[in-house]
């Protein structure tokens, strides 16, 4: 296993690492604990054409700015599977992971679990300018934001396709307004199957 510990970047992006301009990114049974970024506190990605992360752990990142976890940027293929966000917090947006101008992103077999946006939306998740957005086989639980959007917060472009499957949104918390478990905005087409909205909370 990978270990990045204790990182920091006061000024910069990325406490762990930063990744820009690549063409295949693959992390892989990695562990990021307690590492501090403006942008990205475990790791910021800025355009790359397919970043995989796989059987990872995010845990207890803080960015003051945005992505607890994760930040990234202009990737055209996104994937996450079987990796834990839990704890993680932003000051601004994505507590677990701030997604900006990705093409096609899949979350599948994750868990995004107590992380926050303390001063503006998408708790666990917050995600803008996509084209095509899948979770699958994902639970989202005790995330909270300050604005909206507990869990997910999912902000489309022009177009674009959003599928939550066999996924779920419990104990969720938006303290301003709307979307104790998730916001979405923008989409063209919305499919959501065999999923559970349970116990999420909108307080304002």
């Amino acid at each position: 296993i990978s270990l990045f510990v204790n990182n920091k970047a006061h000024y910069f992006n990325g406490g762990a690492c930063h990744i820009q301009s690549t063409t295949i990114c693959l992390i892989l049974n990695s562990a990021l604990k307690s590492n501090y970024a403006k942008y990205g506190a475990g790791i910021n990605v800025y355009q790359t054409s397919m970043l995989v992360i796989q059987n990872t752990i995010l845990l207890a990142n803080h960015a003051p700015k945005s992505g607890g976890g994760l930040a990234i940027k202009k990737v055209r293929s996104l994937k996450i599977e079987n990796t834990i966000f839990a704890k993680n917090k932003a000051n601004h947006y994505g507590g677990a992971n701030h997604i900006v101008g990705a093409i096609k992103t899949l979350i599948i077999n994750s868990t995004i679990e107590s992380n926050c946006a303390n001063h503006r939306d998408g708790g666990g998740i917050s995600i803008y300018k996509v084209n095509h957005f899948a979770v699958l086989n994902t639970v989202f639980t005790a995330n909270s934001a300050e604005t909206f959007a507990g869990g997910l917060s999912c902000m489309f472009g022009t177009t674009g396709f959003l599928r939550i499957e066999n996924t779920s949104f419990a104990k969720n918390i938006a303290w301003g307004s709307h979307g104790g478990a998730c916001r979405i905005s923008n989409a063209t087409f919305i499919l959501i199957v065999n999923s559970s909205l349970e116990n999420n909370y909108v307080y304002n």
